[in-house]
């Protein structure tokens, strides 16, 4: 391994506007060549990390390393004496296509302890990238590229990405996008998702949460074992979501073309437009699970004397155009808009 070209105070050529980094007079900035259409692995133990696209052309990666806290000073001493000093300089290896990026990093005694790094990544527009942090916070602003993410227990908050593709997976913590144009693939096992205005297809994942969205995505599909789910889906085509357990409040717009719901145990409130055409289908197995409040019309029993209930509902012309919902002992409560309005 072997550490990029150091050019001492370096001028930022990114504008940090969200103040997410702020970038030193004394940063560092590295540079080191990356085929065109490589492949680069970036590993950063523990500190935050934002990452942009160049707009220069370059095949070249840039790295502003503007902070480096590895080492407690009540280590330092004895960390001389042995020569067990962890070393504040990136390290850079490149096989063919492949490259591999890891920042400074604390040993595991200090992991918990310190900051780690705050620094800057510029990519080139081509290639694929793959960030994996440990105790880290990872930023995306306005990205062209296809980036996946992978956060043992930290945040990741992702902006304004103008294509690619973008999959984050974060053990614990937090997950946050924003008018994102790239296709989105969103997990998590523990914590808060929310999305703000996004357009590409969206895939969560999400083991325990709150999810929040308020997406301008045509495709959504969605997988949560428990939580909260407050949803917002105006521009959907094509809506999946499987809730578990818990409670969700979903809007769904006009555009629908084809909705499934399902939840094992939860409790869930659809809320249909007045203006949307086409048919519901409901159906609950163990009784009391559709309350239908779009029409007059009541849920009856398939299977008689067995207590599953089945509603069919139309509206306007339906067409092809259908919302199918389905539960075992959770309650479905479909809602007219102006009723779900707040």
């Amino acid at each position: 391994m072997f550490s990029g070209r150091y050019i001492p105070q370096w001028p930022c050529v990114i504008a940090l506007s969200l103040c997410l980094l702020t970038v030193s007079a004394d940063a560092k900035k590295y540079d080191w060549s990356l085929p065109e259409n490589g492949t680069l692995t970036v590993n950063i133990a523990r500190g935050a990390l934002l990452i942009v696209t160049r707009d220069d052309g370059k095949p070249q990666v840039s790295l502003d390393l503007q902070k480096v806290n590895i080492a407690q000073e009540s280590t330092l001493t004895t960390r001389k004496i042995t020569g067990d000093l962890p070393s504040e300089e990136p390290q850079w290896s490149l096989d063919g296509q492949t490259a591999t990026l890891t920042l400074p990093a604390p040993a595991d005694i200090d992991l918990q302890k310190v900051k780690g790094v705050t620094a800057a990544l510029i990519l080139p527009a081509t290639g694929q990238y793959q960030i994996n942090g440990t105790l880290s916070d990872v930023y995306l602003k306005g990205t062209k590229n296809t980036i996946r993410i992978n956060v043992v227990n930290g945040k990741v908050d992702a902006q304004n990405a103008v294509s690619g593709n973008v999959s984050i997976d974060v053990i614990n913590g937090h997950i946050r996008t924003e008018a994102m144009k790239s296709d989105l693939s969103l997990k998590l096992r523990s914590g808060s998702v929310t999305d703000e205005r996004s357009e590409g297809t969206m895939a969560v994942d999400l083991v325990n949460g709150d999810l929040t969205l308020n997406s301008q995505a045509q495709t959504i599909r969605i997988r949560q074992t428990t939580g909260k789910q407050t949803i917002n889906a105006p521009a959907c085509e094509n809506f999946s979501n499987d809730l578990q357990t818990g409670s969700g409040t979903i809007r769904l717009g006009t555009p629908l073309i084809k909705g499934h719901i399902f939840s094992a145990d939860g409790e869930i409130a659809t809320i249909i437009p007045a203006d949307w055409q086409g048919k519901i289908i409901a159906d609950g197995v163990t009784g009391n699970n559709i309350v239908n409040q779009l029409s007059q019309q009541k849920p009856t029993s398939a299977k008689r004397p067995l207590s599953d209930e089945h509603l069919e509902l139309a509206q306007g012309k339906p067409g092809n155009t259908q919302i199918t919902l389905s539960t075992i002992g959770g309650v479905f409560t479909l809602q007219p808009a102006e009723q779900g309005s707040k």
